[in-house]
């Protein structure tokens, strides 16, 4: 009796063996995404960046995203279970900096060792190519420039220190060669640090960006040291609905000429300006005189128009002018000054006393 249970059992544990011997034998596979990082065989010289469509649709960055079809014995297969991702690494020859390449992406999975390990091999993958551009990083000087914004005005260049003026930027060399100049700048915002500030402003260490534009620079120092001295303290007010006058060039152009605004609004404008603060109450609209100048180059006949038709069309455009008041001489428009379209047309003079004016023969 003993012997049969030992035979039996003997029996069971063969059959097991023999089950998972034929179980790893047998192949599976399983669709998963793989992130496919990219990397350079020296990532302080070089980085390597995927041309065209790119991780969650993003140009221009290192990773790519492939849907790709892993297959390997069923017992590697069944621990994707759960998997919906895969990250792994590929690394670029250092000899392919500065060049672009096409790599197969079935081949990269493939020669991965986060692959390997898990006994898989990739049989397919979407894209199954894309092309690499391997970048060089440089480092090159950046002029520190401060970015008033609305008041450049009030603190002009001379009155503002900055420490350091100039810093060490490293950006991919590609990105250097769209900012076409070789003496980059860097935009430093200081205008919040103006916002109710009285006599001086400082020192203060303000951080530099981490993009020019749409170029990300890391920057070195990555903070630089702001002091300003303010002319004297402005505040901004604005000037709503300033009634804009006509100023003619030639004196004989009085009375002859009339005036047709392309637009009813253009009767009025509105402005903001840098007021000393404590004037700033007493500047009202009323007290500005806002103005175009207009010339005889500027106007059509009456009778030139009606021919031609040029009176619906025969606009021009003049910038806006602006006297302020006596003591508010230094008050300054914060940005553009407004511009405005008119039609000026010369009126039909009357045929003199007893001449006949006859039509021109057809």
């Amino acid at each position: 009796m003993m012997t049969q249970i030992k035979l039996i059992a003997s029996t069971l544990v063969l059959t097991a063996i023999i089950w998972v011997y034929a179980d790893s034998l047998s192949q599976g596979s399983r669709n998963v995404v793989v992130f496919v990082r990219l990397e350079a065989a020296n990532p302080q010289e070089a980085v390597p960046v995927v041309v065209g469509v790119a991780a969650d649709g993003m140009a221009d960055t290192d990773v790519v995203r492939v849907r790709a079809e892993l297959s390997g014995a069923n017992l590697a297969v069944r621990r994707l279970a759960g998997v919906q991702m895969l990250d792994i690494s590929v690394r670029i020859p250092e000899d392919q900096t500065g060049q672009q390449r096409t790599l197969d992406l079935v081949t990269a999975i493939n020669e991965s060792a986060e692959i390997r390990e898990r006994g898989l091999r990739a049989v397919s993958a979407s894209p199954q190519m894309v092309d690499v551009f391997v970048d060089r990083w440089m480092t090159v000087s950046f002029t520190v420039q401060p970015d008033r914004g609305r008041y450049a005005a009030s603190v002009p260049p001379e009155r503002i220190l900055l420490q350091p003026t100039v810093v060490k930027g490293r950006l991919r060399e590609s990105h250097l060669k769209q900012l076409g100049t070789d003496t980059p700048v860097v935009p430093l915002r200081v205008q919040e640090l103006l916002t109710d500030a009285q006599d001086t402003v400082g020192p203060i260490s303000v951080r530099l960006p981490r993009s020019v534009g749409d170029i990300p620079v890391t920057f070195e120092p990555a903070e630089v040291e702001f002091s300003a001295m303010l002319s004297r303290k402005t505040v901004l007010r604005q000037l709503l609905a300033i009634p804009v006058g006509v100023l003619v060039k030639n004196s004989d152009m009085l009375g002859d000429y009339r005036i047709e605004w392309a637009d009813a609004g253009d009767r009025f404008v509105d402005i903001e300006v840098q007021v000393p603060a404590d004037r700033a109450a007493s500047l009202v609209p009323q007290s500005v005189q806002a103005f175009v100048v207009i010339d005889k180059g500027d106007a059509v006949t009456e009778a030139g128009a009606l021919a031609s038709g040029a009176a619906a069309t025969r606009y021009v455009r003049r910038t806006v002018e602006f006297v302020f008041p006596p003591g508010y001489e230094g008050v300054q428009c914060v940005g553009d000054p407004p511009t405005v379209q008119l039609r000026v047309t010369e009126n039909a003079k009357p045929a003199p006393t007893g001449v006949t004016v006859e039509a021109p023969a057809p």
